[in-house]
């Protein structure tokens, strides 16, 4: 009897260790995945600069600035995923002014906004978050970069605040409602993103990771052609200043 004990026990051991390295391959591969994916999306402006600088074109200037931009934003989202892993040795809460941090954002991603002739509303009163800084202002500046992307030229973006949710709202391109259950996937990429040369299909993926790190409901309402509204649950009492 003992010894069918022990064989059980073994068997069970075994098994643990082969579903662990299992488990391990999965997120290399997974992770070679994307590292290839970045690699694609940064060589793509790299060959395009590339190009303009050959060219004498009056505007090359600028549409080199915006390969330089796209670059640094796969880059910046690369550096990210790295960061997620070790993510709980890496946080620090402390009290964070929704209002300005999310000024601090579109101050980085006013050149995209001002090429679209775009107009941004930050409408968030003066409340502070108890959560850590750097990883909401991924979550925020991501996602307001993903609303200047997907924005037609001449629209309008909003920031607001209803009760604990934090809105961010965009009259763009929308999503097709097929899509919307993927969207959080690693590099899924819907029909009408695909349009965007900068989509990696990684950007909403890490959103929702550092979200779900951070106890922080995600929720996506959008209509194709009409925009789409991003809600984030914030649990922690708000503090109004």
């Amino acid at each position: 009897m003992y010894d069918q004990l022990y064989l059980k026990e073994l068997q069970s051991l075994k098994q643990k260790v082969n579903d662990e390295r299992n488990r391990e391959l999965l997120n290399q591969k997974e992770r070679e995945d994307y590292i290839r994916l970045w690699s694609h999306e940064i060589k793509t402006p790299l060959t395009r600069m590339k190009l303009m600088l050959d060219d004498n074109h009056q505007n090359s200037n600028n549409k080199l600035q915006k390969q330089v931009r796209i670059i640094q934003s796969q880059l910046d989202l690369l550096l990210t995923y790295e960061r997620i892993k070790s993510f709980n040795s890496d946080i620090h809460f402390k009290e964070v002014n929704l209002r300005e941090e999310c000024n601090h954002c579109l101050k980085n991603l006013m050149e995209m906004a001002i090429d679209k002739n775009l107009i941004v509303q930050n409408n968030l009163p003066n409340v502070t978050y108890l959560t850590d800084e750097k990883w909401l202002k991924i979550v925020i500046e991501q996602l307001l970069m993903n609303a200047i992307k997907y924005s037609n030229d001449n629209g309008q973006i909003k920031i607001e605040l209803q009760g604990n949710v934090l809105k961010i709202i965009d009259n763009g391109i929308g999503i097709q409602a097929a899509d919307l259950p993927e969207i959080f996937k690693a590099g899924y990429i819907g029909k009408n993103t695909r349009q965007n040369e900068n989509a990696s299909g990684l950007g909403l993926y890490i959103v929702n990771q550092i979200c779900q790190k951070l106890n922080i409901g995600i929720n996506v309402q959008s209509v194709e052609n009409h925009g789409t509204t991003v809600n984030l649950s914030l649990v922690s009492k708000l503090i109004q200043k």
